[in-house]
């Protein structure tokens, strides 16, 4: 599969992360970008793994209509 070199971000994602401590805060923006970049699945813990769980399905469905949408460019 070919390396994403850039993805959407979501005000909803900000505005959760922005309730969480410094730390954890720092902690999810790190593992969005490197889920959407590299596909390295998260290790986090407690409210930093809450946002998580409810982000991850949104850059799921993100990177699927991506490849949706990359299959029937080349079809044409």
């Amino acid at each position: 599969m070919k390396k994403r070199e850039a993805m959407t971000f979501f005000r909803s994602f900000y505005d959760a992360a922005e309730m969480l401590p410094a730390k954890q805060r720092s902690q999810l923006y790190n593992a969005i970008f490197k889920y959407m970049f590299d596909e390295v699945e998260p290790a986090l813990q407690g409210r930093a793994l809450q946002c998580w769980l409810l982000i991850k399905p949104v850059l799921d469905s993100s990177n699927k209509n991506r490849e949706n949408g990359s299959k029937n460019k080349g079809k044409q």
